[in-house]
């Protein structure tokens, strides 16, 4: 019988959407340990391209016969109960297994950061691992996004493990770490817990998990999260507001990034951090990120280090591109208080901010719909697309252009509905103009319309460099001095 990496048995998983940013990750660190590890996904893409390369065997599309050879079945919540493999897999009475339940039982025995709360959880995750890595420890990490810093999303490593884990689905219970992080605590997820009472009943039972000598760090900042310190025997608060056990002073934000000044509750100022991620909300990201190596003992000079090379992760205000005068960045806040903390961070030294939001699940739109309305304020041109579904059945008189309405009865600037994505990318060509910041917002595929028009604009500037043409006219929608 051969051992894995992992304490366990050797064997072949299959994963069913092997292509998601938590299911990828997964494979990694299943191939890393020893396993052997196969899987399907909707269709092509890169992380499958890498995958392959790695050792695993890919199947584009969901089918019975794909499960051929396989022992163990995993699935994330994502993965419908009609779809056709998850289907074969109780025919055939193979083991079926949630993403994170197989995720810890990889990490079992190791030490374990757990990041979890309803924004800031992949950047607060990222930039720990790259803390831990520059510090020398050797990290493991399981991050919801690509990484570039780090060589992708996940690796098993031999020092202490920063894993991201998710309370969307209540996942993120079946892990007793020994630090706890929760970042904040917001009414989201009301698809799966019901009432927000539920959704902090299961972040109370989360942080009552930390394995005894552990560590609790929350976000003064926020009121909930702050209650839960309360009630745990070690806890440290952190916070960009002067309040807690660590916090922010001397705080300057620019286009790309900020510098403050750390102090803490006991021993005053630790010493001054830049970042090279924009954003006060990237600043309570790296404080917890101060908390967390505080608790391992890393000197604060090599946190402080570290801290000022990281560059963030994958859909996390990532520049697409720099093309013909606009920048293009994408994010994947869909979110209100997500959405207003980006466009907080987005500051373009020149020109406009052209944002485009695709809204994330009929529920998300029809709950939050006041909070939608107010939060895209700091945006000078507004444009939304038709809600991406994620699976869920559409809710009658719930639709972007209802969306978009509503938030045009409240914004300073024009607000503008575009269903077809051609159209969209059309319309943008026409409007951008060079100093303008082009942001892409959105959890589905709003990013594709980023990249899209950075190809179109690459295009037309090679076509005026040629002297074979001129580029597509600007027309000026929404600009500063109009509000």
């Amino acid at each position: 019988m051969a051992w894995a990496k992992d304490g366990g048995r050797v064997a072949v998983y299959h994963l069913i959407g092997i292509g998601g940013s938590g299911m990828s990750g997964l494979a990694r660190l299943l191939l890393e340990a020893g396993h052997q590890v196969q899987g399907s996904d909707r269709k092509a893409s890169p992380r499958l391209d890498t995958l392959r390369q790695l050792g695993a065997r890919i199947f584009v599309g969901h089918a019975g016969p794909n499960l051929d050879g396989a022992e163990r079945v995993v699935v994330s919540t994502a993965i419908g109960p009609n779809n056709p493999e998850l289907v074969e897999a109780r025919r055939r009475g193979l083991p079926v297994e949630h993403r994170a339940a197989v995720l810890a039982q990889v990490l079992a025995g190791r030490r374990l950061v757990a990041v979890s709360g309803t924004h800031g959880k992949t950047t607060t995750t990222a930039m720990a691992a790259w803390v831990l890595q520059e510090a020398g420890l050797e990290p493991g990490f399981a991050v919801g996004a690509e990484v570039a810093q780090l060589g992708g999303s996940a690796r098993l490593g031999r020092g202490p493990v920063v894993a991201e884990v998710d309370e969307s689905d209540g996942s993120f219970l079946r892990f007793h770490p020994e630090v706890a992080v929760v970042t904040n605590v917001e009414a989201d997820h009301l698809e799966h817990y019901g009432s927000f009472d539920r959704i902090v009943a299961a972040f109370r039972r989360f942080v009552s998990q930390v394995r005894p000598g552990g560590l609790v760090i929350t976000c003064g900042d926020d009121p909930t999260a702050r209650a839960l310190a309360q009630e745990v025997p070690r806890a440290v608060t952190y916070g960009v507001e002067r309040q807690g056990d660590l916090w922010a002073e001397e705080i300057t934000l620019e286009a790309e990034g900020s510098r403050f000044l750390a102090v803490h509750r006991e021993e005053g100022p630790l010493g001054l951090v830049t970042l090279g991620v924009p954003g006060r909300h990237n600043i309570a990201n790296a404080l917890a990120v101060i908390a967390v190596a505080r608790f391992l003992e890393l000197p604060f000079e090599a946190v402080a280090r570290a801290l000022a090379t990281f560059r963030g992760a994958a859909r996390r205000f990532e520049t697409v591109a720099e093309v013909g005068g606009v920048r293009v960045i994408d994010d994947y806040a869909h979110h209100p208080t997500e959405i207003r903390a980006t466009l907080a961070a987005a500051r373009p030294p020149e020109g406009r901010l052209v944002v485009v939001f695709q809204p994330h699940r009929y529920t998300r739109t029809q709950r939050l719909a006041d909070a939608f309305a107010q939060a895209f304020r700091a945006a000078d041109l507004l444009f939304l697309t038709e809600i991406y579904a994620a699976d869920e059945a559409p809710i009658p008189g719930v639709t972007g252009e209802g969306l978009a309405r509503l938030i045009q009865a409240h914004h300073p600037g024009p607000v503008i509905f575009e269903a077809e994505r051609e159209d969209l990318v059309e319309r943008l060509l026409e409007v951008l103009q060079p100093g303008d910041w082009l942001l892409t917002l959105g959890a589905g595929d709003v990013h594709t319309v980023g990249r899209a028009v950075a190809e179109r604009l690459a295009a037309q500037e090679a076509v005026q460099g040629d002297g074979g043409g001129v580029a597509a006219p600007h027309q000026t929608i929404g600009s500063r001095a109009d509000r």
